[in-house]
């Protein structure tokens, strides 16, 4: 199918599909509209019949209150106490109900006994003062009878003497308060309801009831000021037994058809107190009559009125009306826009993509370099611009595509020369330890002392030299991973220059070389860094510098200076006599196995790795590496880094200075080691060597194989009472590993020194070692001081938890190691420090 057809036929599945989101937005906003507008008219329904109830309830609370007077209760109080003293107190009241009816003569005078009574005038004049409040003859006649139903107070004469057979008094007497159903006064023309009230004394005693007669004028007035909104047709009002009471649509307020105007209807529930019903009246006009129930007021339950409003459907919809067709007309007029622009658009848009899809085919065929003209500013555009580039690109696509085979040829060259410097590097010293290792096995007299001693050094070197060459591959992984922590402290940087010069003065005196170490401007005593990686960066740099002079020397030089951003940095400057290197090699020889000339490799040796590994360090540690050089003349690596914070540290202007402020007392190393000690080692020759090294040292061994051999010989040196003092613990083991032995002797409760033995060496190996439950930590290989070192530190820190235990407690018992060594406070410094040999027992 072509693209253009595509396009129309989208097109019109746009136009159909706005039309019909139009058709469907018109339907949900009509039945959004109509939702409230509906809830607006049963709002307005409810809200009249809250007013009567309202209204009502205000005109009850408002006799309650003046039912309660002092004048009413006494009042009663007296009359209840009079009838109480009768000898016949129904007879009474019959006979004098019966006169009350006949209008006798001794009725007239009971009546107007009644009627002068200061209660009749007091009540006479309260409703007086009530309706003069409303404005209006709110109230009609009130009354008020004692318990026994006989009349006590009255604004107008009643009808019978007695009331309590009449079933508002009985209803009142019972409930407190009764809303008598809606009668209509033919006298007054108007419809009434009568409030009755049960009245009692202090002590919740009934006294008697007070009987009001309440028009409705001010209710129906609130039904006329709602029926005179637009689109209300009427606003009737329904007792509650369903008959008509008020209907605004009859022009006078008369008695209406008593007949049901819900009956026979099938109304929809619209809350809990609300129903509506649509209909049509006799000329076809649709109506919405909404009808709302009476739901009380405060503590007044509700007359159990209902009012009906009916609407005019039209009037009430209207704007519904007006918004379909408005969304209908919105919709048209947009799809038809959209057709229109849609038009023109895509016969451009055809006309564009045609020549672009010519020049396609014209590339396609071999015309590298066409360019495709357009006149306007459009993502089209863009892509005809990107197009235009891409075929230029393509021209130079074969050019780049060499040049890249040559790279790639260039990088496996790369690789092949630095697999052979490796292949050199690991070599050569294997070759001499080999060599030598052979020579001395099949000739155990083979040279004179010297010679023997000379032999095992080159052995001794050239393994230390393969370590070298691990170690940096393995710093130099952790900084690629970034797991490298950085650890800073204070130490005094003239102290660190001078030990590594110290270090290197052997290298450079066999090269012929001088090493000097100097201050250019004061610095400060000590700085806050990192000084195990400052010395490794600055042996590297003094030690390539070294490697690569034939004559002259090699200087290094501190000096105080200021970084970019104003913090202080102390620079040391490493400066040698040697070759140079070139200015387009400058920053290759910071990459990893790159070296300024290839011969180099040939000539000097080394991998290539300390420059990068120094670089990266630095920039850890927040500081920079830089060189600068001139060929024939030498090179000058620049270190700098942040001093931290060395508020209240003097500055120093030599390093005879430092060294005078810094220096240690140096100390003996223990010469001889007692102590029985596990050895958990799996490999034959490891268990050989170490325990060679302990057993001259004059410690016992106890061999074990695995973890689980481990166990066995603690559970049975508990047994025998021949308590090991200290723990060799191998950590890669068959059957079960050291870090699962050493778990479980510490759940056991086992509290001895426990070193780890591990070719591991990364940090979180350490970490690991430690968190199980080990003391201590030694990576593999096993260099004799470190380990002896180690060993000593354990064996002390352990003994002198167990006597601080024994002072403390006087009921403790401890096992400690037992050697001979220092007891003083500086010769356990000097465990840690010395690195002189141990002479054996």
């Amino acid at each position: 199918m072509k693209l253009t057809t595509k396009f129309y036929s989208l097109l019109i599945i746009l136009v159909v599909s706005m039309l019909l989101l139009g058709y469907l937005a018109s339907r949900q906003a009509s039945d959004v509209l109509r939702n409230v507008i509906v809830s607006r008219s049963a709002g307005q329904a409810q809200s009249v019949i809250d007013e009567i109830d309202r209204m009502v309830h205000a005109k009850t609370a408002q006799w309650r209150a003046y039912s309660e007077s002092p004048q009413i209760r006494q009042a009663l109080i007296e009359s209840n106490a009079e009838f109480a003293e009768l000898s016949d107190i129904q007879g009474t009241i019959d006979e004098r109900d019966r006169q009350w009816r006949a209008h006798d003569p001794e009725s007239e005078i009971l009546s107007s006994e009644i009627d002068a009574s200061p209660l009749s005038k007091e009540l006479a004049r309260q409703v007086a003062l009530l309706n003069d409040e409303y404005g209006a003859a709110e109230y009609g006649e009130v009354f008020l009878t004692n318990r026994y139903g006989a009349n006590v107070a009255e604004t107008n004469r009643t009808s019978d003497y007695r009331q309590d057979d009449e079933v508002w008094w009985k209803a009142a007497a019972k409930e407190a308060v009764y809303v008598d159903n809606v009668a209509y006064d033919e006298s007054a023309g108007e419809y009434a309801i009568s409030l009755c009230l049960r009245v009692d004394d202090a002590n919740g005693d009934f006294l008697g009831v007070l009987k009001t007669v309440v028009s409705l004028n001010e209710i129906i007035d609130v039904i006329d000021q709602r029926a005179s909104q637009d689109s209300v047709l009427n606003v009737a009002l329904i007792d509650s037994n369903q008959k008509y009471i008020y209907h605004s649509a009859e022009s006078t307020r008369t008695p209406l058809d008593q007949t049901s105007p819900l009956e026979g209807l099938e109304f929809t529930a619209y809350g809990p107190t609300q129903r509506i019903y649509e209909h049509a009246d006799p000329t076809g006009k649709r109506i919405l009559s909404v009808v709302a129930e009476s739901r009380g007021s405060g503590k007044f339950a509700g007359l159990g009125w209902q009012t009906i409003i009916d609407q005019s459907e039209s009037t009430l919809m209207a704007p519904l009306t007006r918004l379909r067709w408005n969304i209908f007309a919105i919709a048209m007029l947009l799809a038809t826009a959209v057709l229109a622009i849609s038009w023109v658009v895509g016969n451009r848009l055809r006309t564009r993509i045609s020549r672009l899809s010519h020049a396609a085919k014209r590339i396609g065929d071999g015309e590298f370099g066409l360019q495709v003209d357009d006149e306007y500013h459009d993502e089209l555009n863009s892509v005809i611009r990107q197009f235009n580039a891409m075929s230029w690109k393509i021209v130079h696509a074969h050019d780049e595509l060499l040049a890249a085979q040559h790279r790639a040829e260039a990088a496996n060259e790369a690789k092949s020369r630095f697999l052979a410097t490796m292949s050199h590097e690991l070599r050569t010293p294997m070759t001499a330890i080999l060599g030598f290792t052979e020579n001395l096995m099949e000739s155990p007299d083979y040279g004179s002392g010297e010679e023997r001693n000379e032999t095992l050094s080159t052995i001794l070197r050239n393994g230390e030299h393969l370590l070298g060459l691990i170690d940096d591959v393995l710093d130099l992984s952790k900084i690629e991973a970034g797991r490298t922590e950085i650890h800073t402290e204070l130490c005094s940087p003239g102290r660190i220059a001078n030990e590594v010069a110290s270090i290197l003065k052997k290298r450079a005196a066999s090269r012929r070389l001088s090493l000097a170490v100097r201050c250019k401007t004061p610095i400060p005593a000590e700085i806050e860094t990192d000084a195990l990686r400052l010395r490794q960066i600055l042996i590297n740099l003094v030690g390539n510098a070294l490697k690569f002079t034939e004559k002259g020397g090699v200087t290094l030089e501190l000096s105080s200076t200021f970084g970019d951003v104003g913090r202080r940095m102390l620079r040391f400057r490493v400066t040698d006599t040697g070759p140079g290197i070139p200015s387009e090699k400058l920053e290759s020889i910071f990459e990893p196995f790159v070296q300024a000339d290839d011969t180099v490799s040939r000539s000097y040796g080394g991998a290539g790795l300390g420059l990068p590994i120094s670089r990266r360090l630095a920039e850890l540690m927040g500081g920079t590496l830089i060189v600068e050089s001139a060929m024939g003349k030498g090179s000058s690596f620049t270190l700098s880094v942040p001093v931290g914070d060395i508020e209240g540290i003097p500055f120093v202007e030599s390093i005879d200075e430092c060294m005078t402020s810094m220096t240690k007392p140096s100390h003996e190393f223990p010469t001889h080691l007692d102590a029985n000690v596990l050895l958990v080692e799996d490999s034959r020759d490891a268990q050989l060597l170490i325990r060679t090294i302990l057993e001259r040292a004059g410690a016992k061994i106890t061999l074990a194989t695995n973890g689980a051999e481990a166990l066995e010989k603690m559970e049975h040196a508990d047994q025998t009472s021949q308590q090991f003092d200290l723990i060799l613990m191998d950590m890669q083991m068959p059957i079960m590993d050291g870090y699962t032995a050493t778990e479980k002797l510490r759940k056991q409760g086992y509290k001895l020194p426990i070193i780890a033995l591990t070719a591991q060496a990364m940090e979180e190996d350490r970490q690991r070692c430690i968190d199980v439950g080990c003391s201590d930590y030694s990576s593999k290989p096993i260099h004799r001081k470190t380990l002896l070192k180690k060993i000593h530190m354990a064996l002390r820190s352990h003994q002198a938890d167990q006597e601080s235990a024994v002072a403390t407690s006087t009921n403790g018992s401890t096992q400690s190691g037992r050697f001979t060594g220092p007891s003083s406070d500086s010769d356990a410094d000097a465990a840690a420090d010395s690195v002189r040999p141990i002479r054996p027992r």
